[in-house]
């Protein structure tokens, strides 16, 4: 049965927008060959009875509530060892915006789980891409100047520039296509965060009535960005 999360998400008209940390992985991930498996959940995310970071109304958004419906996951093919090397960097405490990760068969996580003292051990998991959470106290900053999992450095401003381009093509206004990161390509950016909210689906079957759940607070830019025209 889905959540009663789910439920109040799906009357408001279902709207989401990516964490600005996944946006730039997305846009990152396009930008070098790397196929994007997904943000925004399906089905089987969406109408989980226990949402995860795939939804825009996570029960385990961590450390702090989200101020709206943000998606806080994505998933990448893992092409080039880019989950071992994206292990090596958070392991090296290059990452500190990251929560979780999975890739290969094994989750590893920025929390002591086990209440043992250490962090970023092996647990199992069935994803053999990569799937990536991240922290909510970093939902709204940018990661561009600090991921770098292949350690060739110095891309940020050609990245930024695909980020720019991508913008302009879809109708937004970044300013010049000069690599920058300025307020007209921030606002460019954020405009381009808000997509337009699906159509609202059906209610699914009624079940048996349960404990009243505990009250939770819930709070793209992407290489190819949907036009507002």
């Amino acid at each position: 049965m889905a959540s009663i999360a789910y439920y109040n998400w799906d009357d408001l008209g279902r709207p989401w927008e990516l964490a600005k940390p996944i946006a730039e992985l997305e846009a990152w991930a396009k930008a070098n060959g790397i196929k994007v498996l997904g943000t925004i959940g399906n089905d089987e995310h969406l109408l989980a009875q226990f949402p995860q970071d795939h939804t825009p109304f996570s029960f385990t958004a961590w450390p702090v509530p989200l101020p709206g419906y943000i998606v806080t996951a994505i998933d990448l093919e893992n092409k080039n060892g880019l989950g071992q090397a994206i292990e090596d960097d958070a392991r090296a405490g290059k990452l500190p915006w990251l929560k979780y990760m999975n890739h290969s068969g094994q989750h590893l996580d920025s929390r002591d789980l086990d209440g043992d003292g250490k962090v970023w051990e092996e647990y199992p998991s069935s994803d053999q891409h990569v799937h990536l959470s991240i922290r909510t106290d970093y939902q709204n900053k940018s990661i561009i100047s600090t991921f770098d999992p292949f350690g060739t450095g110095g891309n940020d401003m050609e990245l930024i520039k695909a980020i720019q381009s991508a913008l302009r093509d879809a109708g937004f206004d970044p300013g010049p296509v000069d690599g920058l990161w300025g307020p007209r390509t921030q606002a460019a950016f954020t405009a381009a965060l808000r997509p337009t909210p699906g159509p609202k689906g059906d209610p699914g079957p009624a079940g048996a009535p349960g404990r009243v759940p505990t009250q939770v607070t819930f709070g793209p830019i992407t290489a190819s960005v949907t036009a507002t025209q």
